[in-house]
């Protein structure tokens, strides 16, 4: 149990990018099983960049000083990556501004791992 996925996300200019990713290895080896590729939640997080005026979680932990907690992600409107959150089974995400950009991490529905 716990985590998943982890995701650093730090501010480039006017957008955040991801600074560095970790998944649980079990997690990956039953993606590549189930999907037969390489592709993450996290890997395609990456190609992401999100603008810091967005009403996205991650702008919005920065913004606020404050934790924002996603139950369903994949249903979330303003959550850029809600696809892939439904497309990785990804269950809940959680964002906390830190000093230098907002950590993300969060949960994914068991996949036998």
């Amino acid at each position: 149990s716990g985590a998943s996925h982890v995701i650093f996300w730090w501010r480039q200019g006017d957008e955040y990018v991801v600074g560095g990713t970790y998944e649980k290895p079990e997690r990956i080896e039953a993606l590549r099983a189930a999907q037969g590729d390489e592709r993450t939640y996290t890997s395609e997080s990456s190609l992401v960049k999100i603008p810091v005026d967005s009403l996205e979680p991650v702008a919005t932990a920065a913004r606020s000083g404050k934790a924002v907690s996603l139950d369903v992600p994949a249903e979330y409107p303003e959550f850029t990556r809600a696809a892939l959150a439904k497309e990785f089974l990804v269950v809940s995400c959680h964002f906390v501004p830190c000093r230098d950009g907002v950590l993300e991490y969060g949960t994914g529905l068991d996949l036998g791992e």
